[in-house]
């Protein structure tokens, strides 16, 4: 037996209008899912049995992090909405010398959960079980310099004209790690210093359109092609 309480309650009742009777799937953010049926409840709680595992895997073969410059106003929800539904398994903010929106703000408990309260609509709306990691806004520096990802694959976003070296095109599969961090930039791109610092510090130039993509575009369109190209 499973119990709903809270805000998913509520959801479940007054927006998706469940009964008893009815099926629906339950996931806990980490991976497992369960088809349940409704067998009673009410208010903010609601009763279901468990009729069994939900098997069907959504997610990539390889852990992809979106680590995305802040954006304003409602692109850093559509970037973080996006990036949950191709797969992301966390999303890492930081803050840069370009960025518009106050460090402060960016970095506050009110934003982060609203952050997560969109990851988590999307996993819902695209069937995935896994909730991605949502952490606040970080400097620049110390995202760069994260000795958690030095065995991944990294990679930094740049505008086809910023680095005449970056590589191109599609990601050639063999070449990912079980672990790949994108940095994205703000509206108003990298700075050449930010971008000197970040291929000092290893991390791989890469412009993944021969077009100059919006801030909220380039890091899903290059999901996109990470994920399409770790399933070849």
């Amino acid at each position: 037996m499973l119990i709903l309480e809270g805000p998913e309650a509520r959801h479940a009742t007054r927006v998706l209008r469940l009964v008893a009777g009815d099926r629906a799937v339950v996931f806990d953010g980490a991976g497992v899912a369960v088809l349940t049926e409704v067998v009673g409840g009410r208010g903010e709680r609601l009763d279901l049995r468990v009729l069994e595992a939900h098997t069907a895997s959504r997610e990539l073969p390889i852990a992809i992090t979106v680590a995305p410059a802040v954006l304003k106003g409602d692109a850093m929800d559509a970037l973080i909405r996006d990036a949950t539904m191709l797969g992301a398994i966390a999303i890492a903010p930081l803050v840069t010398a370009r960025t518009v929106v106050p460090a402060r703000a960016s970095a506050s408990a009110t934003v982060v959960e609203r952050w997560r309260r969109v990851a988590l609509a999307s996993v819902k709306q695209c069937g995935r079980s896994v909730l991605p990691a949502i952490a606040a806004a970080r400097p620049l520096d110390a995202v760069l310099r994260d000795p958690a990802w030095v065995d991944a694959t990294r990679l930094i976003l740049c505008e086809p004209d910023v680095s005449r070296g970056a590589a191109t095109g599609p990601v050639d599969p063999s070449t990912l790690q079980g672990r790949v961090v994108v940095l994205s930039g703000p509206e108003g791109g990298w700075t050449p210093e930010e971008v000197a610092l970040a291929i000092d510090l290893g991390w791989q130039p890469w412009t993944c359109s021969p077009l100059t993509l919006r801030a909220e575009t380039a890091p899903i369109v290059a999901l996109g092609i990470l994920g399409w190209s770790a399933g070849r």
